[in-house]
């Protein structure tokens, strides 16, 4: 292509001042990348986070590099699997991340730690926000509380909290369980349980549960058979 258009453009090299332009514009644009070299070394550079990069191929997990762009068809696949059940406490969700198709899964869903089967969901400061339970309070059983109980593992948990978000007709409110206030400065696959108020909520609002990465914290944080039990 870049030989095409020198093609198309050899009649501009008979005005005289074109040569001149062609060369202001080579000159800004080698300006452009030194100064786009010093000004992302320190936060971008591969080579200033050379441990990254092989951490990431460590744990076969290019997450912690970076996420590649979806397509549509990926985006409409990749919803995670929220198993269904009931008990005499309540209506219950839960999720252990091993999906089907590894393919169409999200791509915080990764292998390289988990409590249990294949996967967990990571949330880190490249993906800072895990995968979402949402459903209706009326497919719920209009509770009036819900309980989330996870398995967690992380070095560092100032930054992390689990999120509660509740839109009704479109007023949007939110409550954040801050995990930095947690009695562990740290997990290891160790079993979490926290609660929200629901009761004032309509049972026609929509619920959206996740967890957040708040700073972009230095660790992941992994979570793994995470359930939810709305009674």
């Amino acid at each position: 292509a870049i030989w095409y258009s020198f093609y198309c453009c050899t009649n501009l090299f008979k005005w005289r001042h074109t040569e001149r332009i062609a060369k202001v514009f080579i000159a800004a644009g080698i300006l452009f990348q030194i100064a786009l070299f010093v000004d992302r070394f320190d936060d971008r550079s591969l080579f200033a986070h050379r441990d990254v990069v092989e951490k990431a191929i460590a744990e076969k997990d290019y997450t912690f590099v970076a996420i590649r762009r979806e397509s549509k068809m990926m985006r409409e696949k990749k919803a995670v699997s929220w198993k269904e059940s009931k008990s005499n406490v309540g209506v219950i969700r839960s999720a252990n991340f091993d999906e089907s198709d590894a393919y169409f899964k999200p791509q915080n869903i990764v292998g390289g730690e988990k409590y249990s089967g294949t996967y967990s969901c990571k949330i880190d400061s490249i993906q800072q926000s895990s995968v979402a339970f949402t459903e209706q309070l009326s497919r719920l059983g209009s509770p009036k509380k819900v309980t989330v109980k996870f398995r967690g593992k992380s070095q560092q948990l100032e930054t992390f909290a689990l999120v509660c978000d509740v839109n009704t007709a479109g007023a949007k409110t939110s409550q954040s369980i801050r995990l930095g206030a947690l009695k562990q400065k740290q997990l290891d696959w160790d079993l979490i349980e926290l609660s929200f108020d629901l009761s004032a909520y309509a049972s026609d609002s929509d619920i959206s549960i996740f967890f957040w990465d708040a700073a972009k914290a230095k660790h992941p944080l992994y979570v793994d058979d995470v359930t939810l039990t709305f009674e």
